[in-house]
């Protein structure tokens, strides 16, 4: 890896939004972009109100094993560390599903002046492909009901969407089905060439 940003993809503004993985060094930057969420999408993203990160979620967050649990940062401008605008991550279930799969949940942020421009899809899809390398077969996971915005996305995508229980839904979305049309990605070519994209690697 190089140590720096992996793909970039065009947002609907225009703007070119660049990925990386996320690191340890993001912490502060991860509590600031927490800062700046408005209360929807806190209580959308971490189900709560509170208007501070702890340092056990920061940590849980950035302190990454890049196979079980990985996660993606989404950043806009040309400066060498640009500021981010969203994050998704998903971490593996220890036990297989009922089913016997290899699950992981999952979780994306966007702030919310960067919501609707592609960002969470294109988060969604990064971790699909970098899921698939990693053995990941489903996502499961759990999503305000009200979210409409990010289950629109899963639906897209041909996820199974519960009905709504106590304000949430339960999301399954399976990753093999989804490679074909994720042929093309520009992560999907790298992993296909070999590149290594775990930041630790970096020379």
């Amino acid at each position: 890896m190089t140590g720096g940003f992996v793909f970039t993809m065009p947002a609907r503004n225009g703007a070119l939004v660049r990925f990386r993985p996320v690191e340890v060094r993001d912490r502060e930057q991860l509590r600031d972009g927490f800062r700046n969420l408005s209360p929807e999408s806190r209580l959308h993203r971490f189900h709560s109100l509170a208007a501070e990160l702890t340092d056990e979620q920061l940590a849980f967050l950035a302190v990454l094993d890049y196979h079980e649990r990985f996660a993606w940062a989404a950043a806009v401008g040309d400066l060498p560390d640009p500021p981010g605008v969203g994050i998704g991550r998903y971490s593996r279930y220890q036990a297989p599903s009922p089913e016997g799969l290899v699950t992981a949940d999952l979780a994306i942020t966007v702030l919310d002046s960067w919501q609707g421009q592609g960002v969470g899809s294109a988060l969604l899809d990064a971790l699909t492909i970098t899921a698939h390398q990693n053995g990941i077969e489903r996502f499961d996971t759990i999503v305000m009901a009200e979210n409409d915005p990010m289950l629109k996305v899963f639906r897209a995508r041909g996820a199974f969407i519960s009905k709504p229980e106590m304000g949430v839904v339960d999301v399954q979305l399976e990753v093999a089905p989804r490679m074909e049309a994720l042929n093309d990605h520009p992560l999907a070519r790298l992993y296909r060439a070999g590149v290594d994209i775990d930041p630790r690697d970096s020379s």
